[in-house]
């Protein structure tokens, strides 16, 4: 369901959409048609309708060095059916959509929107090419639709006397549970509903009076799932290395023999490479989780549903997650510790909390929660104080502002160490908020606590400050996010480029744009030192490749990726070729290239960094970067809770790591309070200095 009720009658610019991504694979015809069943509530102000959409690609897509790290789709046919105007108040109906099906197409978006207010329903969603069912393709399964066809309960709402030897077998249902979806041949086709196959075998699990009762229970239930049993001996290419196995120690070591070779036999099983529930992006290679029930019509899942997204999360990690062997604790030990804290969360707010912990747990800045949810804006502070800090040595500073009258109304400075907030230590305050923030190293996850350390639902901060070895107190006005982010907007200067000196050329590449490049050709080229201040996320996606294009005298190796293999997943392959940045170009850069970096360069920072690296002579200055490179896969848990994992392995073109050790500089330099204190940038003084 759609639900609009709380906007506003004559909200056109708001709108709710829900759809789902399916690749063309092996079909074509002249006419798509996509037929569904809408129902509606007093929908005003707005229309409702169906969504379908065409897409290709766009040629760019296919610029070496560029294809792993963006798809880049051309809207072909598109149609949501918002010009006929479906308001108002309507019982269950069939409608259609019809385009042309170009040759070229790739992608096909199928959905439903609702603008302005009231609620819709959609559910039977059905694809047509030619008037006749797509081969291969069954029906689409919606999130948000109807919840009377897949319910929004599992039917288990409490799970009591947690014995050790419960929590023991209710982590082998998660895992075998995991296996089949990935491996069992008819399972990863999508025979299957998964998700309610899983809550009967719970029930047993928690019902079976012994581990040994469990097991044989499980041998059972994976025998009822018929296949094909056709052995295939697992395809090793000789051309590439492998960085990564799936673990199947647990097979031998911790189940009986009985379920042991039902589980064993799957896995030598035959499999086409397609799952219903994941495939590999056709560019990237990357991993895409689709058809993956959001159940969106409850906020606070009953416990069967909250051990579902515990289950879906963990195995997604376990077989997808290129970095597994990175994490500080063992996985297994991890499902096991948060089974009974999933199982006790008591409302929406804990649950929420638990997943955030949980994320935490996979040591990657990409897997945090993303989005909105008001429980946790009430819970952490819908308010914050528009200033900036930082930790510089072991502190937290404060480095600036966004708004120039609360700031001089608190009398604060820059550089004043902050160290109580509303009377609380600001270690307590570390302490209680760390488990719920995300980092890759312990750099990037400081920086992100800044963000959560100076949130309120009061509109004014106390904090305890000391500033040359006295200590004050000071009054902070706080600010809601939306006027936060126009304080940040109307912040920001036009520096993107400017001459340091008439021979040292600056680029802010949090900033600059590519369409500006032609401007400043002839002064960077001239410029005997040119320094790529990455201290931001890249506005421009594709600014690194046109500047390289005109630095680099020569295509240079500087990544390769590994990636899973969707046939047997938890395997991770070395991909054939390293990367290659830059061209053939006689008139490339005879300058000094100077990189800056600190714990905000991350994911496509990081990348770029990477790539400028690779120029001769080039140098980093800074401190730690983030360490979660390379691309993303979305994920989706029960309750509409939204995270991402990091998806392709990224190394050096000799295999050394990038995750979480980040980028390491040449050169290493931080902050100091007193440079702070000073108004100076230490970075950039130190990459003045050196000799071009």
């Amino acid at each position: 369901m759609i639900d609009g009720s709380n906007n506003s009658a004559d909200s056109l610019s708001v709108f709710g959409c829900v759809g789902t991504e399916i690749p063309v694979t092996g079909f074509s015809g002249k006419a798509l048609e996509l037929r569904a069943k809408m129902k509606m509530q007093e929908v005003k102000g707005g229309a409702a309708g169906l969504l379908l959409r065409i897409d290709g690609r766009n040629s760019f897509s296919n610029i070496p060095g560029q294809e792993h790290l963006y798809r880049q789709h051309k809207v072909l046919a598109f149609d949501n059916m918002l010009q006929k105007n479906i308001q108002g108040t309507r019982d269950w109906s069939t409608y259609s959509i019809k385009l042309p099906f170009p040759k070229n197409a790739r992608e096909i978006y199928i959905g439903a929107i609702l603008t302005g207010k009231g609620k819709l329903w959609v559910d039977e969603f059905e694809l047509f090419l030619d008037g006749k069912p797509i081969p291969g393709l069954r029906q689409a399964r919606i999130q948000n639709s109807d919840g009377k066809k897949t319910g929004a309960t599992s039917g288990i709402s409490k799970i009591e006397d947690l014995s050790p030897e419960k929590i023991q077998n209710l982590a082998m249902v998660a895992k075998v549970w995991g296996f089949l979806k990935y491996y069992h041949p008819a399972v990863a086709e999508g025979h299957y509903n998964w998700d309610y196959e899983l809550f009967p075998i719970l029930t047993v699990a928690c019902k079976s009076e012994s581990i040994s009762a469990c097991q044989d229970s499980l041998a059972a239930w994976v025998k009822k799932f018929e296949y094909e049993a056709i052995k295939e001996r697992p395809y090793l290419n000789p051309g590439r290395k492998v960085k990564l196995e799936p673990d199947f120690g647990w097979f031998q070591s911790d189940i009986d023999k009985k379920l042991s070779a039902e589980l064993e036999a799957i896995r030598s099983s035959r499999r086409t490479g397609r799952n219903y529930y994941v495939r590999l992006d056709s560019i990237s290679g990357a991993p895409i989780f689709q058809n993956e029930d959001t159940y969106s019509t409850v906020s606070y899942p009953d416990v069967g549903l909250r051990l579902l997204s515990l289950f879906r999360y963990w195995n997604i990690v376990e077989y997808f997650y290129p970095y597994k062997y990175l994490l500080d604790q063992n996985w297994d030990t991890v499902l096991a510790d948060f089974i009974p804290e999933i199982i006790d969360a008591r409302d929406e707010i804990e649950y929420k909390l638990v997943l955030m912990s949980l994320f935490d747990q996979v040591r990657d800045g990409h897997a945090r929660i993303w989005g909105s949810y008001p429980v946790l804006e009430a819970y952490f502070g819908r308010n914050t104080a528009p200033l900036n800090f930082s930790f510089v040595e072991n502190e937290i500073i404060l480095t600036g502002y966004f708004d120039k009258q609360i700031f001089e109304q608190s009398g604060l400075q820059t550089g004043d160490i902050i160290k109580r907030i509303n009377g609380e230590d600001i270690s307590k305050i570390i302490e209680t908020k760390s488990r719920f923030v995300s980092g890759s190293n312990r750099q990037f996850k400081l920086y992100a606590l800044t963000y959560q350390i100076f949130k309120s639902n009061d509109t004014v901060l106390t904090v305890e400050y000391q500033r040359n070895g006295h200590s004050n107190t000071a009054t902070i006005r706080c600010v809601d996010q939306p006027t936060l982010f126009r304080m940040m907007e109307s912040a920001e200067k036009d520096t993107s480029f400017k001459m340091l000196s008439p021979d040292i050329a600056y680029m802010d590449m949090g900033s600059f744009q590519s369409v500006n490049l032609v401007k400043i050709k002839e002064k960077i080229l001239s410029s005997k030192k040119l320094i790529l201040d990455y201290r931001a996320y890249p506005n421009d996606m594709f600014l690194y490749y046109n500047l390289a294009n005109l630095l680099f005298w020569k295509p240079m190796p500087f990544a390769r990726f590994t990636g899973v293999d969707i046939k047997y997943p938890g395997r991770f392959e070395f991909r054939d070729s390293s990367m290659l940045i830059g061209r053939d170009n006689m008139n490339g850069y005879q300058g000094k290239l100077i990189i800056l970096v600190n714990e905000k360069t991350q994911s496509a920072g990081e990348y770029n960094v990477m790539a400028f690296r690779a120029f001769p002579g080039a140098i980093v200055i800074g401190g730690t970067t983030g360490g979660c490179d390379g691309n993303i896969a979305e994920i989706y848990l029960p309750g509409v809770v939204r995270t991402r994992i990091s998806s392709i392995g990224v190394y050096y073109p000799g295999g050394r790591e990038t995750q979480r050790v980040g980028i390491v500089p040449d050169i290493k330099i931080n902050p100091t309070i007193k440079g702070i204190r000073e108004g100076r940038d230490e970075l950039l003084e130190k990459a003045m200095e050196i000799e071009e």
